[in-house]
């Protein structure tokens, strides 16, 4: 596992995602080419991790990843306190906070969001995916509930 940063998607606005729709905006042109090319410098090891969407499993989505090989972590749903993107995007929204009161519409969300996201180093996404140990073991003793992460 290694530092790298996937590309951030925005969608076009007020998508209401189905199977074909993620796998036309997000599978095929980024998802499947950053697996590709995940599993070209780790080795066939590489894992992704989805959370429970109906959209990332079944019909061509999964068709397409039995063929592609592509291997997902299985993941318990309901359980955001253990993806790392959400601590991520909790890093992001603090300095988009800062600058809340020069963000009046769709197109400087975006920019300040792209602009954060690029900002984000290695280290950043090691700190959070690093961090999933000591979330679990806080999870355990709240017995599966939620933690203050």
């Amino acid at each position: 596992m290694g530092p790298e940063r996937g590309p951030l998607v925005v969608l076009p606005k007020g998508i209401q995602f189905t199977h074909k729709k993620y796998f036309t905006y997000i599978f095929l042109p980024y998802f499947l080419p950053f697996v590709i090319k995940m599993r070209d410098k780790y080795g066939h090891g590489v894992q992704m991790q989805e959370d429970g969407a109906s959209y990332h499993h079944g019909g061509i989505v999964d068709a397409v990843k039995r063929l592609a090989q592509v291997r997902t972590i299985l993941w318990p749903p309901q359980s955001p306190d253990l993806s790392p993107i959400e601590n991520i995007w909790r890093h992001i929204k603090r300095p988009i906070g800062a600058q809340r009161h020069r963000i009046f519409n769709r197109e400087l969300m975006v920019s300040a969001v792209k602009e954060t996201w690029e900002s984000l180093t290695g280290e950043d996404f090691m700190k959070y995916v690093n961090s999933i140990g000591k979330r679990m073991d806080l999870i355990r003793k709240a017995r599966g509930g939620p933690i203050k992460y």
